[in-house]
């Protein structure tokens, strides 16, 4: 499980249903997408689910990230 904005989202990206989605007070998943540049910037091998599931669910245009986590996202 990862976040964006502090939204859950699972391993393919599909925004989970956790008790915080309901509390935060921030930018909504629908307006996020409708950004015409989104840029991440994540990187560690513990995060690459998270990092994978950001970027099946479509929420990411640009990832900045490290070699090591770019090689097995595109493996």
């Amino acid at each position: 499980m990862g976040d964006i904005c502090s939204r859950y989202f699972n391993s393919e990206g599909r925004i989970v249903d956790h008790k915080i989605n309901d509390i935060v007070i921030g930018i909504e998943v629908e307006d996020l997408l409708k950004i015409p540049l989104v840029i991440g910037v994540a990187g560690g091998a513990y995060k690459l689910s998270s990092i994978a599931g950001a970027l099946k669910g479509g929420y990411l245009d640009v990832l900045i990230t490290t070699k090591d986590v770019a090689e097995q996202l595109a493996g």
